[in-house]
């Protein structure tokens, strides 16, 4: 929002704004009801509900953080450099600071979990910023979305990884009830929404995480 909201407001000075926080899992709920428009967020390719609408912006990729100094982030690093293979059971001794699997991120990443490793030492949160801020203090490592990791790459203390599997790819989505009436200013506000995460993953694509 601090980076969407400005140049909505300078193209609509005279609209009015009113910011709510809901648990991500409330927002199926507030969009059905019409307590909201629409509804940004990390979806499954099944499970919405038959009266909403879900279109994919893009597929972004889920991203392992780590406190750069750690023993295991150290030999990621040398493995990167070096061309090898990422052994993530270089991971099993450290802290797995996990999303709760009530979120799609969660759920994501116990995905990945049931295909190659279990890690049984972790911290469970529901909460982004929790999870990148004890990640940065060493209490363990954390898997982020690629569009909201602008915390991560400002702080050198971290150290972010492209694993490259396909179960860390999630879509991102719009949602918004079937044949509800949108006015002209919340389609502007859809359009910059998807604006901006289109032109956030284009940028980032390229980028080879280390």
């Amino acid at each position: 929002l601090p980076e969407i909201l400005p140049t909505f407001l300078s193209q609509h000075p005279n609209a009015q704004v009113s910011l709510h926080e809901f648990p991500v899992s409330e927002l199926f709920a507030l969009t059905l009801n019409e307590t909201v428009d629409f509804a940004v967020m990390n979806t499954t390719v099944t499970g919405i509900p038959d009266s909403l609408v879900q279109e994919v912006i893009a597929h972004e990729r889920i991203l392992l953080v780590m406190q750069r100094s750690s023993p295991a982030a150290q030999a990621l690093l040398a493995s990167r450099e070096a061309g090898r293979p990422v052994d993530l059971r270089l991971l099993q001794s450290e802290r797995f600071i996990s999303l709760n699997r009530s979120l799609t991120v969660g759920r994501h990443v116990s995905n990945l979990e049931r295909n190659l490793l279990f890690f049984p030492d972790r911290i469970y949160t529901t909460n982004n910023s929790t999870a990148l801020s004890l990640t940065a203090k060493g209490l363990g490592f954390c898997f982020l979305v690629e569009t909201g990791l602008s915390d991560a790459m400002a702080r050198p203390e971290l150290a972010v990884f492209d694993l490259r599997s396909q179960d860390l790819m999630i879509p991102l989505s719009l949602i918004y009830k079937k044949n509800s009436y949108r006015s002209p200013l919340v389609q502007d506000a859809m359009a910059l929404v998807r604006d901006h995460y289109l032109e956030l993953i284009r940028r980032n694509a390229p980028i080879q995480f280390t």
